[in-house]
């Protein structure tokens, strides 16, 4: 872990190797300007209109948390934060990984409804967001994001006056590193803050990246649950690897804890921007969160957005209320949005509900669809069924009897009853405007209630694909149209679909497909 002189922005890009003096001028001024906001302070906020602080924990599985009933004391702080807030002890996220599940955050709406589901697809830019409705109605609006699914590079910048995302582009190779840390994020934040004129209410959305791989804390974190490491001992590889070469038990223990120690340290980063807020004076309240957890070999598999167990799903939620409380009903990141909306007194409209007052039974519907995987999840009050497209079958889990999905069932009633009421809430989107075979390619046809790989269309039939960016051709076309991106087909093509989602296709640069494929977010 490098040294924390300075945050990352004022010492990107600066080595022995510099030469141009004006980058030794732009470097000289960026830390002119960080010593001065050093030496500002936070102005008093609005006590009558609260700021309101939206943390993302990036891949923190909900039973990692004390205040979850983990047995390490892991997040002290987010602790005694809960202690005075609604603890959600059932909230799921509608993906397994980063990009579909804060589109979700952002938006509202479940991976079904805003369908951005691959890294090639961005955020339309006239899809609500909760960050636009804020600034629209005289919040300011800040963000620090530390990984480049939630960066600009997919839209995630609209709607905020100040966003900063430490130029994840995939040409940063510091970036790629993952070496924005905690201590970063805050820095940034505070430094924002410091620009804010007295009395102005805001909207902050922070992104930590620390408990993702590679989880390397500084110390005295890394220290807290390992010894400290010895040059020969065993170190994150990257995800691909652990699927060819299960860990050892001396492996997985390290990398446990290291992901512990990045859990313990983020902690005390919070603690900071918070105590720092409580000086200046301000009134906030606070939602902490995750988009997705990660598995450590409980399903013979290591790491997340390949599977849906309960692992990747449950997910913390921590949302300040006026009096504390766990909250045992169903509750998903779709959620988010209306609540800060409520609290904003802003117009917002999706389908997540504001979780300030009574919350209905629903069920959550997720899905994932990296690599060759293609699953789709129903949560419900009392269970869970995981459907696996690609190999058409199906696992049911009791929740009430079994959170932990340690058994399931299949081809029960009930599993079929779930899956059905599943199928429901996909819909038949597709209709064929003329006859012709029709193939799949990346995913299946769903035709009354049978998947396929081809389907012998009449004029007027209607159908499903999954995953939603399924590519679909009729006959010997070489066109294929999808239900999202730049290949939705048009009201005169062969086949339509009723829902459409237009969005530009995000070009990757060679050194963020080389770093996704790292992550295991890109096979070879």
């Amino acid at each position: 872990m490098r040294s924390k002189e300075f945050p990352v922005r004022f010492i990107v890009g600066f080595n022995s190797q510099t030469k141009s003096i004006r980058q030794t001028i732009d470097m000289l001024i960026n830390l002119m300007l960080f010593f001065l906001l050093s030496c500002s302070s936070i102005p008093r906020g609005d006590a009558e209109r609260p700021d309101i602080v939206l943390i993302s924990i990036d891949t923190l599985r909900a039973d990692h948390l004390s205040c979850y009933g983990y047995e390490r004391d892991t997040t002290p702080f987010i602790d005694s934060l809960a202690a005075d807030s609604i603890l959600f002890e059932r909230a799921f996220s509608t993906s397994s990984w980063t990009l579909p599940a804060h589109t979700t955050i952002m938006t509202g709406y479940p991976s079904l409804s805003h369908r951005i589901v691959d890294e090639q697809f961005s955020i339309p830019a006239d899809q609500p967001r909760i960050a636009t409705a804020l600034q629209t109605s005289g919040w300011a609006t800040g963000a620090v994001v530390s990984a480049s699914f939630v960066s600009r590079l997919y839209g995630f910048d609209r709607g905020f006056d100040f966003f900063e995302d430490f130029g994840l582009n995939g040409d940063n190779k510091r970036n790629l590193d993952a070496e924005i840390d905690a201590e970063d994020i805050v820095d940034r934040a505070l430094q924002w803050y410091q620009t804010l004129p007295p009395k102005q209410s805001a909207f902050l959305f922070l992104h930590f990246y620390d408990a993702h791989y590679t989880c390397d804390p500084p110390s005295p974190h890394s220290t807290r649950y390992d010894p400290p490491l010895s040059p020969d001992a065993p170190r994150y590889k990257s995800y691909p690897h652990y699927q060819k070469n299960p860990l050892s038990a001396e492996e997985l223990t390290h990398q446990i804890n290291q992901y512990d120690e990045s859990i313990h340290y983020v902690d005390t980063q919070i603690k900071r921007l918070f105590t720092q807020l409580q000086q200046a004076d301000r009134s906030v309240r606070w939602i902490i969160t995750s988009d997705h957890g990660e598995e450590f070999g409980e399903r013979g598999s290591w790491g997340h957005g390949h599977t849906l167990f309960k692992e990747q799903l449950h997910i913390p939620l921590i949302v300040s209320a006026p009096a504390s409380k766990r909250e045992k009903t169903l509750v998903g990141l779709h959620d988010i949005a209306p609540t800060i909306a409520q609290w904003a007194g802003v117009p917002w409209t999706s389908e997540g509900i504001s979780l300030l007052g009574d919350i209905p039974q629903r069920s959550i519907l997720s899905e994932t669809s990296r690599f060759s995987a293609n699953r789709l999840s129903l949560t419900t009050a009392s269970h869970r069924l995981d459907w696996d497209v690609h190999n058409d079958t199906v696992l049911l889990f009791d929740h009430e009897r079994d959170f932990s999905e340690r058994s399931a069932t299949s081809n029960s009633a009930r599993s079929n009853e779930l899956k059905q009421a599943l199928i429901s809430e996909l819909g038949q989107p597709w209709i064929a405007n003329t006859s012709g075979l029709l193939r799949a390619s990346k995913g299946k046809i769903l035709f009354q209630n049978t998947l396929r790989t081809e389907l012998d269309l009449k004029e007027g039939m209607r159908w499903q694909a999954i995953p939603f960016d399924t590519r679909l051709r009729l006959g010997t076309d070489a066109t294929y149209y999808t239900a999202i991106g730049n290949k939705v087909p048009t009201q005169s093509s062969p086949i339509q679909v009723s829902t459409t989602h237009q969005t530009s296709d995000v070009e990757l640069s060679p050194a963020l497909k080389e770093h996704l494929k790292q992550l295991g977010y890109i096979s070879d």
